[in-house]
């Protein structure tokens, strides 16, 4: 068979293309032979999604705090907060700023933002965590002349950094409520 052209005008092999189907047809059995099971699936009990979305997120302090919840409330409770919350998630978060690359003028080139959240999960009526977890993500951005252009960097690293965040905390609850199923 010849090969084919793609739409982005590359050529492409059939036979490479029958070769990953072949693969992942070969893959998917195995894979369900070792008990691999997705985690959002539903194995029997109730949803991970569905479990998740009972969870209340108690308000976090300062802008980066505020911009972290944000983040959560869009991966955990996707639809709105629960009317009647099963769970609270308290989170708390801090920032630290760590210069990397100093010139010998003194002068930053290269700067670390650490952030580290510490999580916990409360039952509705409980006074003692369910579930507690520390996640510590760090992010690198480049410092300029331009003060405006190190700052704007600054708040996308922080962004950045912030969703990776929201992103480990969300899969660590949902590792948790897959296991209670």
């Amino acid at each position: 068979m010849p090969p084919m052209i793609a739409p982005t005008g590359k050529v492409r092999d059939p036979a490479l293309t029958r070769r990953h189907v072949l693969a992942a047809a070969i893959a998917v059995p195995l894979l369900a032979a070792c008990g691999f099971q997705p985690l959002y699936g539903a194995r029997g009990g109730v949803p991970v999604a569905q479990q998740m979305a009972t969870i209340k997120i108690s308000v976090i302090g300062d802008r980066a705090g505020q911009q972290l919840r944000n983040f959560l409330l869009d991966r955990i409770n996707p639809r709105g907060e629960p009317p009647r919350p099963l769970y609270r998630l308290d989170v708390s978060f801090g920032v630290t700023e760590q210069a990397l690359a100093i010139r010998k003028d003194e002068t930053t080139t290269r700067s670390n933002l650490l952030l580290a959240a510490r999580f916990r999960l409360y039952g509705s009526q409980g006074a003692e965590p369910l579930f507690e977890d520390t996640v510590s993500i760090a992010v690198s951005y480049d410092e300029v002349e331009s003060e405006f252009a190190s700052r704007a960097a600054a708040l996308q690293a922080l962004e950045t950094g912030s969703q990776d965040v929201a992103d480990e905390i969300t899969t660590r609850l949902a590792a948790f409520f897959a296991g209670l199923g």
